[in-house]
């Protein structure tokens, strides 16, 4: 019978060339080998049982589970592992580290809801957030990001339940945000800390 010994090593040996095809832009490969990490890691993370003696291995196999499954673009499946992670007894750092990975699902899939609705490609754009506010609309919030060389401002619109998750971590901070545009207002889509 396979290890946790066995098992984890292949999957980060398969994580490390989906990341190395990602790199080269063969994202098709690269999803393939995320999937197939995936598997065994799952399998590594499904050998312990659900009790304080497993931690921290167990939560950090399931959180690395569900990374692959994030990159994998399996995104129902990366929250049922974190689920998972989750209903045992994670100490407080994967904790932060499975609630992040879920934000970032999230964003994934609210990204690729909005981006059909839009025939223009997404635009990035790179600044300051620094304003953030409800508009009349209960369904849209808004934030505006100013470019620090030109000081140009963005004003970006954002789902309401979206909100807290752009605006709490990244306020203040270089983002780049990728956005769309229907020729007269501008839809977020998604955001990273430029340093990332």
């Amino acid at each position: 019978m396979l290890t946790v010994d066995d098992l984890h090593p292949k999957a980060m040996d398969l994580a490390d060339a989906g990341f190395l095809a990602q790199k080269k832009s063969q994202l098709e490969d690269a999803k393939m080998l995320f999937q197939k990490a995936l598997e065994l890691e799952k399998q590594a993370a499904l050998l312990l049982s659900k009790d304080e003696n497993a931690e921290p291995t167990r939560s950090i196999l399931y959180r690395s589970a569900a990374a692959l499954a994030y990159h994998g673009e399996l995104y129902d499946l990366a929250d049922e592992l974190i689920l998972e992670a989750l209903s045992g007894y994670p100490p407080p750092e994967i904790k932060q580290e499975l609630k992040a990975l879920s934000e970032k699902v999230r964003f994934q899939r609210h990204f690729n809801q909005i981006k059909p609705q839009f025939e223009s490609d997404p635009i990035h754009l790179k600044g300051i957030l620094i304003y953030a506010d409800s508009t009349n609309n209960s369904r849209l919030g808004m934030v505006k990001l100013v470019e620090p060389d030109t000081h140009q401002k963005y004003s970006i619109l954002v789902p309401m339940t979206l909100m807290k998750s752009v605006v709490k971590p990244y306020y203040e901070e270089n983002v780049i945000i990728t956005a769309f545009s229907d020729g007269k207002e501008i839809y977020f889509g998604a955001i990273n800390s430029e340093n990332a």
